[in-house]
């Protein structure tokens, strides 16, 4: 089993406190053996990015594939009126 430590579901896990998915250890006697980790401030803002990442809307496939297939076949026209208005507004 491979354990994707950089998926944003393992670290939200991890911040909630839940116990990560991997192999239990134990030590001669019955103790638990291994290392001990804290997750500091740095984790939750990580965890806290990833779920923001998580609610961006979804990437529009079919427009991004209209869009390659007007530039490839050179049926994309620009508006340069429309580029210096938009370029003066956004300067306001």
């Amino acid at each position: 089993m491979k354990i994707d430590v950089n998926s944003p579901a393992y670290l939200l896990s991890v911040n909630q406190g839940a116990q990560p998915p991997g192999p239990k250890n134990s030590a001669p006697g019955g103790s638990a053996a291994g290392d001990h980790v804290t997750v500091g401030s740095g984790g939750t803002l990580v965890a806290s990015l990833a779920a923001e990442a998580m609610q961006t809307p979804p990437t529009r496939q079919d427009r991004i594939a209209q869009l390659r297939q007007a530039i490839n076949g050179g049926t994309y026209t620009l508006d340069p009126h429309a580029i210096a208005d938009g370029i003066i507004k956004n300067g306001e």
